[in-house]
C-alpha cells in the first residue's frame, strides 16, 4: 500500500461493531459473503407499506392489540376474591400460639426459640402457669439456672396441674442440689 492510496472499501465480511447482526436461522438473514441490497434488519420488512407484513399483524389478525404498559382496558377486571373474616387476636389466643410454638421448639432442640416464645407468652399473660412452666423449662435447658428457679417457683404459686407441680418440684430439687 502506498501512503497516497485511499483506504480499501469494506468487504461484506467485515462487520461494524454497532451494526445489527442477523440471528441464526432468520429467513431474512443473508449468508456471509453474499452481497444483497436488502438489509438484514428486522425493521426492513415493514418498509413495504403493507400493514399485514408488520410484526404486529399476527396480533391484529386475532383481534388483539398492543395496549402498551397500561394493559387492555376493554375487558372488565376480574373480581377479587374476598378473604374470609378472621377473629381479632386475643391475648389468650396469642399465648396459646406462643406456647404451642415454644413446645415445638423445645421438642426440636431449639431451646433459644422456645425461651423467646415462652417469654412472650409470660408477657401477655403473667398469671398463666403453663407459660411460666415453658419458660422455666427452656431457661433450665439454656443453663439459666437462676431464672429457671424463679420461674419454677412462680409455677408453684400459680396452682398448676399435678403433672407440672411434680415436674416443678423435681426441677427445683435438682437446681438446689446442683448449687451445693
Amino acid at each position: 500500500m502506498t501512503p497516497d492510496a485511499p483506504p480499501a472499501a469494506p468487504t461484506s465480511q467485515t462487520k461494524t461493531p454497532h451494526a445489527p447482526q442477523p440471528y441464526p436461522g432468520d429467513p431474512d438473514a443473508t449468508p456471509p459473503g453474499e452481497n444483497s441490497s436488502s438489509s438484514s434488519s428486522s425493521s426492513s420488512s415493514s418498509s413495504s407499506g403493507n400493514p399485514a407484513d408488520s410484526p404486529d399483524a399476527a396480533d391484529d389478525a386475532d383481534g388483539l392489540k398492543d395496549a402498551g404498559s397500561s394493559g387492555d382496558n376493554t375487558k372488565t377486571p376480574a373480581r377479587r376474591r374476598r378473604l374470609p373474616k378472621t377473629a381479632p387476636e386475643t391475648p389468650e389466643s396469642r399465648v396459646a400460639e406462643d406456647l404451642s410454638v415454644a413446645d415445638f421448639y423445645q421438642k426440636d432442640g431449639n431451646y433459644l426459640g422456645a425461651y423467646t416464645r415462652a417469654k412472650d407468652a409470660v408477657q401477655y399473660q403473667p398469671d398463666d402457669p403453663y407459660a411460666h412452666f415453658a419458660l422455666a423449662e427452656a431457661a433450665y435447658k439454656l443453663g439459666k439456672r437462676d431464672e429457671a428457679r424463679e420461674q419454677y417457683t412462680q409455677v408453684l404459686k400459680l396452682d398448676p396441674i399435678p403433672k407440672q407441680l411434680k415436674a416443678s418440684q423435681k426441677a427445683l430439687e435438682e437446681l438446689a442440689s446442683a448449687k451445693k
